[in-house]
């Protein structure tokens, strides 16, 4: 009884979504942050339904085309809007400050070394019970970072190289320490 729910919940769910993806694409692109968030990672189906969406004034190129460059097509310059406040998983515990603390002076020098512990998930607010890291959390800080990084370099007019930043430190931290959880 408890599959056969599960699974027309599931299949009730995929369709809203497909009905959403159809005629407003632009939802889901503005919240698909917030989206994936609550989307279990065994919900590939799902996480691929909101991931795969675009507006409709935009037109993809075909990936086919030979010699494509990417990185020439103007719509890569068009930052994507990103409307879920993300940034409120990181207020809890100050971390938000102290990374931007960090990015800005790289101190405290423990910063780095004490993330992961601060990127566990607490087992009672625990998203998906699955997993030892809050991953929203982490979604949150790749994002903001990653926001941060780029401002950081276009502020600087490309002065920098953005491999030599605070930004790529933190990531390469992240890189070194978190472990991969494996299959679930």
């Amino acid at each position: 009884m408890f599959r056969e729910t599960t699974r027309l919940l599931y299949k009730g769910t995929l369709r809203v979504l497909l009905v959403l993806l159809h005629d407003f694409p632009e939802f889901l692109c503005d919240y698909h942050f917030s989206f994936c968030d609550v989307i279990p990672p065994s919900c590939i189906q799902l996480r691929n339904l909101i991931l795969s969406a675009f507006p409709r004034n935009m037109r993809l190129p075909d990936p086919f085309t030979r010699n494509l460059k990417v990185d020439l097509l103007p719509e890569i310059s068009q930052p994507p809007r990103v409307l879920s406040d993300y940034t409120s998983a990181l207020t809890a515990g100050n971390l938000k400050q102290d990374i931007d603390n960090w990015l800005k002076t790289k101190q405290p020098a423990s910063f780095l070394s004490d993330l992961k512990n601060r990127l566990l998930a607490d087992p009672g607010t625990q998203v998906d019970m699955r997993s030892k890291y809050n991953v929203p959390v982490i979604n949150a800080l790749v994002l903001y970072v990653g926001m941060q990084a780029i401002n950081h370099f276009q502020s600087r007019q490309g002065h920098t190289p953005l491999t030599h930043t605070a930004h790529m430190e933190l990531f390469q931290q992240l890189l070194n320490t978190l472990d991969s959880e494996g299959k679930y």
